[in-house]
């Protein structure tokens, strides 16, 4: 027993002093100081070497770092300027041993390794994150400029004290301040992933940055009295725990102060394990803060995310990947979350495969122009989590994408929404720019109706979309509604156009659409689920307009009244194609004016009768002029149309109608002016009886050519009139006229014809009343015979019918002479008697 006592006090004596011999060697040899690299090496050199712009995410099974740089490769690679000749050194190899102390049992499944991110146009950068590793409990230094101790896996900062962290031109943080340090600002070197824990015991005043101030701590589980930090006046807070896989408890974050803060991207980067942030007392804004891009990517444990109710937001520019697989979402509320500046929001929520609800009625983007992909990544083929598979209700009442449009930053910013069923649209939307429609990539199959006045278990459905016409025929003013994905099939347009070229399938889309009154066209939309047929689809009466065919697809139907069609997952064209009608035709009266009242006749032609004719409808949507015929003696003095009179003189414009339509010409009568006229021929006016003997003296009337003439019947004692002649009024011309009265003898009666007019020049008493109303003028015929002929025949009528009666009745003469022969006395006295009662 002793003999092993004793061997083992020799084997201390000898390893004591090949201890003290080696620590001699090395004082006297004075190597080179150099910095030895960490697990990770510089952020910037890691970042440089592995990414230059993100794309993708990729999660993958942590694995141990060897570290392959040498020493001087490693300091290459750092900015040594500021180390003392007193730095430690630490070989290859110690730094390789420090790596092998990972834990080999790390969960893989939430660890995403740094590198390949989309997008990421930013990297945070730190210093040196170390631990001393002395041979004491408790190690001091500073910790980003603040007093610090490490001991047990625990990192505490000091209370009651201050630290100035500056601000360098790249928005990185001064190397003086990086990392944990002595208090000659020298790196105590050794390995990041022993921190564990971090506690802030009391109130430290923090002034520049704390970007990456906890950036990728691997085994940091816990930040205990981050309250204490007095952030009133720091003004970036990018990358502060990023990259902090075991991360689940961050105690006072809440209370952070980041009034003044411009940047917080990246600020809780590839966080897995953290599943509730809450910010909802922390100070955001006073209108400085500008960039939140990736400020949440990669948390994909995140469940539960709580802003302020006072947030400001409305400088902010940059969202882009600011929730990148946030896989475990299921609602996030944005309210209070402005973007009045916003012009970056590209692949903002892709990846949030489990978010069901989303109420972004607050941003307003008509600063934007990179919009792309807002749900969804087609350029990343590596992250296990889908795209919002699952997002259902989306408010977007406030999204204008035409400067997006007009940059061409909006490729496919609404894709890949497949289980979307509600979208809410406000006035301000708009999905195009100048009129142009543009595919903002909404492919939601199936078919968008409007709410309106009902309910979403029974909407209005006045309006009927595909996903793609929704977006493309939108219109903020008059189309702003709740809209619900009411049938799974895709909707069927209906269109009535009239056939301007041949009428083929292959023309079908370029004929034009009939328009209503209004100039909109009747086309609608049909919508029904996948496979089931629609209700009968009836052609339309449409003014003006006839049926032809119908064409469903491009394939022309036996039928012209209805159709139905079978609801598919392609969207379908039904075509009602119609002829334009012709209208009736329209009626053309030539009249002039016959007193100062209005009152008018029929002018009549060469046949005594009244000039009228029928003009061809007009093919509906045409227009058709009618010229006034010029005719002698008239003036045009006026036109209607329906008996509504009409601007000018010179023609008549009468469109289509299927009911009759009336054009009158309306003339006066040229004032007389017998030097500039035509002597006519004379009308000689014929008293006859049936068998063409002359009963009564002919009558002459004189006149000019042009003029009107007027003859009537006379009363001719034993005769009653029996055929008037059709030219009993006429107008005088160059040619001789004959005017034939027809009478029929009655015997012995000398009882005056009652039907005959007193005044043999009178026309008849149905024709009276014409004559008044279409000759109001004199009659120049029979005033003028006296001057020039003597006695006409009219005076030679007037005298003979002032005869006595007897020099008319022979048989009263004869009875009387009878009576005289029987005796003298008796006959004289008689005869007497008889002389003067007819005086």
């Amino acid at each position: 027993m002793n003999t092993h006592k004793n061997a083992n006090k020799q084997g201390e004596k000898i390893l004591l002093g090949g201890v003290a011999a080696a620590a001699l060697g090395l004082i006297n040899a004075k190597p080179q100081t150099v910095k030895a690299a960490n697990q990770n090496g510089s952020r910037a050199t890691k970042k440089a070497a592995s990414r230059a712009v993100k794309t993708k995410l990729n999660y993958q099974t942590e694995t141990t770092e060897t570290n392959s740089k040498t020493v001087g490769e490693a300091a290459a690679n750092d900015d040594t300027g500021h180390l003392s000749d007193n730095q430690n050194t630490v070989s290859d190899t110690s730094a390789g041993q420090l790596n092998n102390n990972i834990d080999s049992n790390t969960n893989s499944s939430k660890v995403i390794s740094k590198g390949n991110y989309p997008n990421n146009t930013q990297e945070p950068k730190t210093g040196k994150h170390v631990i001393a590793t002395k041979s004491t409990d408790i190690q001091y230094g500073k910790w980003y400029g603040a007093d610090a101790t490490f001991s047990q896996n625990t990192l505490t900062i000091k209370g009651n004290q201050s630290a100035n962290i500056p601000q360098t031109s790249s928005n990185e943080s001064a190397n003086v301040a990086s990392g944990f340090t002595d208090d000659l600002h020298n790196t105590l070197v050794t390995k990041t992933d022993q921190i564990y824990k971090v506690v802030i015991e009391g109130p430290v005043k923090v002034t520049g940055t704390l970007r990456s101030m906890f950036f990728n701590l691997p085994r940091l589980t816990t930040i205990e009295g981050l309250g204490n930090l007095d952030t009133s006046n720091v003004t970036d807070m990018s990358s502060m725990f990023a990259d902090c896989p075991k991360l689940t408890t961050i105690e006072g974050l809440d209370q952070l102060d980041a009034s003044n803060v411009t940047n917080m991207s990246q600020m809780f980067e590839n966080c897995p394990g953290l599943e509730t942030i809450d910010l909802s007392k922390m100070k955001i804004g006073k209108g400085k803060l500008t960039n939140l891009s990736q400020m949440f990517m990669g948390c994909y444990s995140l469940k539960q995310l709580v802003l302020p109710d006072s947030i400001d937001t409305s400088a902010v520019t940059d969202m882009q990947n600011m929730f990148y697989a946030c896989s475990s979402l299921t609602e996030l509320n944005l309210k209070n979350v402005t973007t009045d500046s916003l012009q970056n929001m590209n692949h903002m929520f892709a990846k949030c495969s489990n978010l069901k609800k989303l109420d972004l009625s607050s941003f307003y983007t008509k600063s934007g122009i990179n919009m792309k992909e807002i749900f969804s990544n087609s350029e990343d083929n590596v992250t296990k989590f889908p795209d919002c598979v699952k997002l259902e209700e989306l408010n977007i009442e406030n999204f204008d994408m035409s400067q997006a449009i007009q940059s061409n930053g909006i490729k496919n910013a609404l894709n890949k929404l497949p289980a979307l069923r509600k979208l809410v649209l406000g006035k301000n939307c708009k999905f195009y720019n100048n009129d142009t429609n543009t595919n903002v990539g909404l492919d939601t199959p199936g078919t968008w109706v409007n709410v309106g006045n009902g309910t979403e278990k029974d909407p209005e459905m006045s309006k009927k979309w595909s996903s793609i016409d929704l977006m493309n025929n939108y219109n903020g003013e008059t189309d702003h509604d709740t809209y619900i994905r009411f049938y799974d099939g895709y909707p069927v347009k209906i269109h009535y156009v009239y056939c301007v070229y041949p009428d083929k399938s292959d023309n079908l889309k370029k004929q034009p659409p009939i328009l209503d009154k209004d100039g909109k066209s009747y086309d609608y939309v049909v919508a029904g689920d996948n496979g089931k047929t629609s209700d009968p689809i009836n052609t339309k009466n449409i003014y003006g307009y006839t049926i032809k065919s119908i064409y469903v697809n491009n394939d022309k139907q036996s039928s012209t009244d209805k159709v139905t069609v079978t609801f598919t997952d392609q969207e379908q064209d039904v075509y009602f194609v119609y002829d334009r009608a012709t209208g009736k035709p329209i009626t053309v009266n030539y009249l002039y004016f016959v007193d100062e009242k209005g009152d008018t006749k029929p002018i009549l032609d060469k046949d005594n009768k009244p000039m009228t004719e029928k003009v061809d409808g007009v093919l509906y949507g045409d227009q058709k002029d009618i010229i006034p015929k010029p005719i002698p003696g008239y003036t045009i003095k006026q036109i209607n149309i329906d008996y509504v009179k009409q601007p000018g003189i010179d023609k008549a414009t009468v469109g289509y109608s299927d009911k009759d339509q009336t054009v009158d010409f309306i003339y006066t009568k040229n004032p007389v002016n017998n030097e500039n006229k035509v002597k006519a021929a004379d009308v000689t006016v014929h008293y006859k009886d049936e068998f063409g003997n002359t009963i009564a003296p002919d009558e002459i009337l004189s006149g000019y050519v042009g003029d009107g003439y007027t003859t009537g019947a006379k009363n001719i004692s034993g005769y009653t009139l029996k055929t008037r002649p059709d030219n009993a009024t006429g107008f005088f011309s160059t040619f001789p006229q004959d005017v034939t009265y027809i009478y029929t003898k009655i015997g012995t009666n000398n009882t005056p014809n009652i039907n005959e007019p007193n005044t043999p020049t009178k026309i008849p008493k149905q024709n009276k009343k014409r004559k008044e109303k279409k000759n109001p003028t004199k009659q120049a015929a029979s005033r003028n015979l006296s001057k020039k002929q003597g006695i006409s025949s009219v005076a030679k009528s007037k005298k003979a019918a002032a005869l006595p009666q007897t020099g008319t009745n022979k048989h009263s003469s004869l009875a009387l002479l009878a009576l005289g022969s029987l005796t003298l006395v008796g006959a004289l006295g008689a005869a007497w008697f008889s002389r003067k009662k007819i005086k």
